[in-house]
């Protein structure tokens, strides 16, 4: 993700829940 706006979110995905941060491209 080239947004460096972008902060770091919980997601859920298959059912569990983690941290997302944001990649810097």
């Amino acid at each position: 993700n080239s947004d460096g706006s972008i902060t770091a979110q919980n997601v859920s995905i298959g059912g569990r829940e983690f941290l997302r941060t944001p990649e810097a491209n």
